[in-house]
Formats: structure tokens, sequence, C-alpha cells
């Protein structure tokens, strides 16, 4: 299986020992946290790469750079942000913006919050699943 993937740009928009990158940050409109055509896309986040690669690359049909995530397996050839797994973001915005290209090819993605109850949530979206499933997991 090969996992390949296009991230144009990641962004939160408007509409206890953890870092908060973002908690004094103000926070209106978009806050993007990812952003291929910035000098350094990957300035805050971490990437693990078994068999695979990451890296920022032109995309003909959209005219532009993007980063490219390339790996025979979604556990050993990620991203992941912020590069401390102890920290947190600290984004209040409601909303997440994510584009992403179909390259046909099997896709996951995965995002963890911290809600207004102090309760870890986790979302997966992914096209290698085909039943759908909510868990309901001890927070303790």
């Amino acid at each position: 299986m090969t996992l390949r993937f296009y991230f144009f740009e990641l962004l939160f928009s408007d509409s206890e020992k953890q870092e908060e990158m973002f908690k004094n940050a103000f926070q209106s409109g978009f806050l993007s946290i990812l952003y291929s055509l910035g000098s350094k896309p990957l300035q805050i986040w971490d990437k693990e790469v078994v068999d695979g690669h990451v890296k920022r690359c032109h995309d003909d049909e959209i005219q532009s750079n993007v980063l490219e995530v390339i790996g025979t397996n979604i556990q050993s050839t990620y991203i992941t942000c912020p590069a401390d797994l102890s920290a947190t973001l600290g984004i209040k915005l409601p909303f997440l913006v994510l584009v992403v290209k179909n390259m046909k090819k099997y896709f996951s993605f995965e995002i963890q919050i911290l809600d207004d109850k102090n309760v870890r949530r986790r979302f997966r979206a992914s096209n290698f699943q085909v039943v759908g499933a909510v868990a309901d997991q001890d927070h303790s």
C-alpha cells in the first residue's frame, strides 16, 4: 500500500502542563499552521519518515508548490504538529479547513482536540476503511 497526499494549506478559521503555541496569538479569521508556499512550511511540525518521503514539490494541475507526504505505512511516515507531543496548539477557532488533492491513493488524516470539557477527542478521515465508527474511549 502506498499513501500519497498533498497538503497545500492547513488552517483554522473563525465563523495541565501543556504548552499552547497559539494561546496568546490573536485568533480571528484564519490561522494557518501549514502553508506549502511559506519559506519553512514544516517549521512547527515534526516528521517521521520510513520507506517514503516528506518534501515540497510542484503540482502541475494547481500550478503551485505543495507538501507531498508519501509512505508505505501511515504509522511510519507522517507529519505531526506540534512537534512536542506533550504540547497543544491552543487554537480556539471553531473550524478546520484542509485542502487535500485526491491522488487516487490511500489517504488518512487525523486530528486530536481537547474540547471545552477537557476531553481529548480524535477525528480520523481515511479512504481505506469501509466502515464508519464512533468510539467512546476512557479519557481518564
